[in-house]
């Protein structure tokens, strides 16, 4: 299923066809030769897993799910459910619009310097982690996203997505996703507010610094 639809948003979603501004390279990262593309095939792939009931379309066997190809009806059903969070993503952060409909040389600037932390795949998988978590997607809470800093190489970032000595990227998804949880006030489990704040600490190389006080909770 989420190979089918993969190849349908590519083909036919309205900020993708006609664009090429999707990687068909076989890695989940942008690659130096692909700094005017959005993200990655593999990407959208694990994106539409993530977003996709698999417990509605597949028969069971033994308590395992048997993929076989779904009906037409449940393609059509679930490609409703993937266009829906895509359609919010867009929504929430007009900037990647602006990437998309620009040209392909000026796409190929957006990066530099570290650029618009939503043109990195670790981040997208992120952002859609957390809005998986809502079934109302008119929900407020998800409004507060729209204040995540958008370039990377912003304080915010350090020690989280970006390595300000080096200038960077770090790819620790389950860190990236917590860290802005907690920034908008969805609350964290007590073990991974503490991984949260020993990764952080770790990644800074000072182990006295403290996790940065929450931005955007109200």
């Amino acid at each position: 299923m989420s190979s089918i639809l993969v190849r349908d948003l590519i083909e036919t979603y309205k900020y993708f066809k006609y664009k090429e501004v999707i990687a068909l390279v076989k890695g989940g990262n942008i690659s130096k030769g692909d700094q005017d593309m959005f993200t990655t095939v593999v990407t959208l792939w694990n994106i539409n897993e993530k977003i996709i009931d698999h417990n509605k379309i597949y028969p069971k066997s033994g308590g395992k799910l048997i993929r076989i190809r779904p009906s037409d009806n449940k393609i059509k059903e679930q490609r409703r459910e993937v266009v829906k969070y895509w359609d919010k993503f867009f929504k929430l952060f007009p900037s990647v619009t602006k990437f998309i409909n620009d040209s392909k040389e000026n796409r190929k600037t957006y990066r530099v310097g570290g650029g618009n932390f939503l043109l990195r795949p670790i981040a997208q998988k992120s952002i859609f982690e957390i809005m998986i978590l809502f079934e109302d997607l008119t929900d407020p809470m998800l409004n507060k996203l729209k204040k995540l800093p958008l370039k990377l190489n912003n304080k915010f970032w350090h020690y989280i997505l970006w390595e300000p000595h080096k200038s960077t990227m770090l790819f620790n998804k389950s860190l990236v996703v917590n860290y802005i949880k907690y920034n908008i006030g969805i609350e964290l489990k007590k073990k991974e507010l503490e991984i949260l704040s020993k990764s952080y600490k770790k990644n800074t190389g000072d182990l006295e610094l403290n996790l940065p006080a929450a931005k955007f909770l109200s």
